[in-house]
């Protein structure tokens, strides 16, 4: 974010209306960069120039990657091979738990500090990333008081199988307009 406020001349951006978008390891990216804004990893090339975004468009991504493993996957989450392990440097998931907790959008929810406002959605049939991942991240934006909307996608799984559709286009198309116009 920062780097496109810095370059926002040259790239012909609006720099007040930026919205994050993401689906799988990508949502999980610009949930923590919309949830950590300005309050975190303030690079030295970039001091000074604001990370915050307009909103947030999150498709199905990772949440907590400690229940990761709570419901049916297609994958184990927890070894160091894992995506979620390499995440946190290559390492186990539960001998590494607060590096898990760093890497979690919900540990930078809190009651009283808004975050953008955020669209959740998640296939009903996802087999990599458990839709329980999602709902774990709504309750505790619902629960601190956030700008959320949450959409099940019935019958999409991971990646663009039910997600790629005018459908859930026009719903994002619909969302970004409500919070950048």
């Amino acid at each position: 974010m920062r780097y496109l406020r810095s370059n926002a001349e040259k790239y012909d951006l609006d720099q007040s209306r930026i919205a994050a978008w993401g689906d799988s390891s990508g949502g999980h990216t610009v949930l923590m960069a919309g949830f950590t804004g300005d309050r975190e990893l303030n690079n030295d090339p970039y001091q000074g120039v604001s990370a915050d975004v307009s909103c947030i468009i999150d498709w199905y991504g990772p949440i907590d990657f400690s229940r990761m493993n709570a419901v049916p996957s297609s994958q184990n989450h927890f070894d160091s091979d894992s995506p979620e392990g390499l995440e946190i440097g290559g390492k186990p998931i539960f001998e590494n738990l607060g590096l898990v907790q760093q890497a979690s959008p919900l540990t930078y929810l809190e009651t009283g500090r808004k975050v953008p406002p955020t669209l959740i959605m998640h296939g009903s049939r996802d087999c990599i990333v458990p839709f329980n991942q999602s709902c774990l991240l709504y309750e505790r934006m619902r629960e601190t008081g956030q700008d959320v909307t949450f959409v099940r996608v019935e019958g999409a799984s991971h990646g663009s199988l039910g997600f790629h559709c005018a459908k859930t286009v026009d719903l994002v198309e619909s969302f970004v307009r409500e919070h950048l116009e």
